[in-house]
C-alpha cells in the first residue's frame, strides 16, 4: 500500500468478504464505541462518538470501495480497511 500515512509504520490490513465487519473492527480497534442499532439490527457508532471508518448499513452492500488507512492520535497502530471480496460496488 502506497501512502505517506503508513510510510514508516506497520499497517495491519483487514480483508474479507463484504459485510463481515472490517470497518466496524477498525472503529473498535481505534477506541470508537460501537453498538447494535435496535431499529435495524446492524452495528453503528454509539451516540457522541465519531465514526472513523464508514460502517455499512447492510450486510450485502459494500460501503468501502478503496483501501483506506486509518489511525488515531494516541494510538500507535494503523489499520487498512479494504473493500470486501465480491464487492457489491459497480464500477
Amino acid at each position: 500500500i502506497e501512502s505517506e500515512k503508513g510510510r514508516d509504520q506497520i499497517v495491519t490490513a483487514l480483508i474479507g468478504p463484504t459485510g463481515v465487519g472490517k470497518s466496524t473492527i477498525v472503529n473498535h480497534l481505534l477506541k470508537v464505541k460501537v453498538e447494535r442499532n435496535l431499529d435495524t439490527g446492524g452495528i453503528c457508532v454509539a451516540d457522541g462518538e465519531v465514526e472513523i471508518a464508514k460502517i455499512g448499513e447492510h450486510l450485502t452492500e459494500s460501503q468501502t470501495y478503496l483501501t483506506e488507512i486509518y489511525g488515531r492520535d494516541g494510538i500507535d497502530y494503523l489499520f487498512a480497511d479494504c473493500g470486501g471480496y465480491f464487492d457489491t460496488h459497480k464500477a
